[in-house]
């Protein structure tokens, strides 16, 4: 049995749900494709090969369409379906581009719904348990748990220590809270971290990505790493740190808490939020920062294990929908 990923040109984890496959069928053959060429030939390959497309939201839905004409082992493992339930044209301005998206958008939608009901496509959706469940009913084939909740012991990372934390003076009787911000300041509460930070002196703090919502306060407490860092440094960092920020406003899975899952580490997350209500005994969960100060962290300690496998590994249900005979 033949397994052909196919890999978009663009920014996302998609090069690890790539090895994470890769390796789930270790007795298999798995080929990664990018190129044009490459997507072409699969279209017309052997009916029996499985295909995998990682990018439903945008241009695979098309390959996914022209290659159902001759296969039905088609699948899809969809991290986003934002676009797809996007649906509320404002036919008063039915030109203007962004409805003109929306139209696009509810076009696949019925194409993608086609696709499933008919068995042609195979769709594996990570958001179960969040407030997309019930809306993507169907269109999906299998929901389950954020695959970045059990995949590190799929991916063989090697852990490489960032320079910036090679002689950093990190005071060692505080906990090091780590915080990655590559997206907006209202989903990570920056603003209530930025004063959170600049008041408490019970933490060292390791900030990843865009530290600009600290309008340059520095302090010998806060390491910034203000740079792209790769898998092997940022999972590095999440090892080194006893503490993980995942207090986020959004209602959906988060990459970062499913990781800090597996290495069993301690974090903060929003009591309201998707995160807070996930099952972890070592969920800090709370409604305000303030509520830290109350917290006594000063006995976390850090764990170079990664767990075997926990509440949330779905990893044997995607195995099995991926071999399953094809109709």
């Amino acid at each position: 049995m033949n397994f052909y990923i196919q890999i978009p040109k663009r920014k996302g984890h998609y090069k690890d749900y790539s090895k994470f496959i890769t390796n789930l069928f270790s007795e298999e053959k798995v080929f990664e494709i990018m190129s044009f060429k490459e997507k072409v030939k699969l279209i017309f390959s052997n009916t029996a090969n499985r295909s995998i497309y990682l990018d439903l939201e945008h241009n695979d839905i098309l390959w996914i369409l022209l290659r159902s004409f001759f296969s039905s082992c088609n699948y899809s493992v969809v991290t986003s379906f934002t676009s797809f339930l996007n649906k509320n044209i404002n036919w008063r301005y039915f030109y203007k581009k962004k409805e003109i998206a929306k139209l696009r958008n509810i076009l696949k939608y019925k194409l993608l719904n086609r696709l499933v009901r008919s068995k042609k496509l195979f769709v594996i959706s990570i958001h179960k348990g969040t407030e997309f469940e019930n809306k993507i009913q169907d269109i999906s084939s299998l929901i389950t748990y954020d695959i970045q909740y059990y995949d590190l012991k799929y991916l063989d990372i090697e852990l490489k220590l960032p320079i910036e934390l090679m002689s950093f003076p990190f005071a060692k009787k505080k906990p090091l809270i780590l915080m990655f911000n590559h997206t907006s300041g209202e989903k990570r509460n920056l603003d209530e971290f930025s004063t959170f930070i600049k008041k408490t002196n019970k933490y060292n703090f390791l900030i990843v990505g865009n530290s600009s919502f600290l309008e340059g306060y520095s302090s010998n407490n806060i390491c910034l790493v203000n740079r792209y860092v790769s898998n092997e440094e940022l999972i590095f960092m999440m090892n080194y740190a006893d503490i993980i920020y995942a207090y986020y406003n959004n209602n959906r899975p988060s990459g970062f808490m499913g990781r800090a899952i597996q290495l069993d580490k301690y974090v903060i997350v929003h009591k309201e939020g998707y995160l807070g209500k996930l099952k972890y005994n070592k969920s800090i969960a709370i409604e305000g920062l303030d509520e830290l100060e109350r917290h006594d962290l000063t006995s976390t300690k850090t764990n170079d294990i990664i767990q075997k496998s926990n509440l949330y590994d779905e990893s044997q249900k995607i195995k099995d929908a991926l071999i399953a005979k094809c109709n």
